[in-house]
């Protein structure tokens, strides 16, 4: 009897150790690597032992922390993030990841978390390895919709800015950028090289507006058209006129500088 007893424990600890094998290589295919290099660790102490009940009770560990994980992973929300990101997790009411910037950034994986992810609408996105999501404020019109994707709109102090990712037209690379107070742009809000931008009138005195046109600010940022030497135009943005003194900004050969 005894001997029968033993053989029915062994091919029960045989069994759940299969079964762990099975859930955890489900999860951990897409998952993160730390993970994944725990679970083998764990079935290599596993098969040190020869002892059948500690080989029963160590089957019971794995397979019981294999599956709860797993459980938390099927209950994540759907989203494009879930391409660029690892780990996710739902953590004392936040989404939690790890998700990767794009090489521009170097590629990195940066820790990230998203609030009240179930009052997200629609798609839930990674942004340099940041997630975000829109929750449910309507977007404002535009031709930047052509070429622009994770879109959103956060408050920020007594305004609403306006996010997207936008294709840079000689690229495939997709630039991250904002409108503060979208609600007083003039116009139309479209996609400027990758920026997205709005005109809201208010542009900064220089010698660069006796040859440049299309001209635009969005937050800090200046851009527009500008003529080269030659007589082409292009286009060109200036990142940051707070940089610049008062009146110091000019047309270098169709690029916005500030004058030295």
């Amino acid at each position: 009897m005894k001997r029968r007893q033993i053989e029915l424990l062994d091919g029960f600890a045989s069994s759940l150790a299969e079964t762990c094998r099975r859930a955890c290589r489900a999860f951990f295919s897409g998952g993160t690597h730390s993970f994944k290099e725990h679970e083998l660790l764990r079935m290599e102490i596993y098969k040190q032992f020869t002892h059948r009940a500690i080989r029963v009770t160590l089957a019971l560990i794995v397979f019981l922390t294999c599956a709860l994980t797993a459980s938390r992973a099927d209950n994540v929300p759907q989203g494009s993030y879930l391409r660029s990101c690892r780990g996710a997790r739902i953590q004392n009411g936040q989404l939690v990841a790890q998700c990767q910037t794009s090489h521009l950034l170097g590629s990195q994986w940066k820790d990230t978390s998203l609030q009240e992810v179930s009052d997200c609408v629609g798609d839930i996105f990674n942004v340099e390895g940041s997630l975000h999501c829109n929750r449910g404020i309507p977007l404002p019109d535009g031709s930047y919709r052509r070429t622009c994707r994770d879109m959103y709109i956060e408050t920020i102090g007594p305004t609403q800015w306006f996010f997207a990712s936008c294709k840079m037209s000689n690229s495939d690379e997709w630039l991250p950028w904002f409108v503060p107070d979208f609600r007083t742009c003039r116009g139309d809000i479209f996609n400027f090289e990758g920026f997205i931008a709005c005109n809201k009138g208010q542009l900064p005195p220089g010698s660069y507006s006796q040859s440049c046109s299309d001209m635009f600010m969005s937050g800090a940022m200046l851009g527009g058209h500008c003529r080269t030497r030659a007589g082409d135009s292009r286009k060109t943005v200036l990142k940051d006129v707070q940089t610049c003194h008062t009146g110091s900004i000019e047309n270098q050969d169709g690029n916005l500088t500030c004058a030295r």
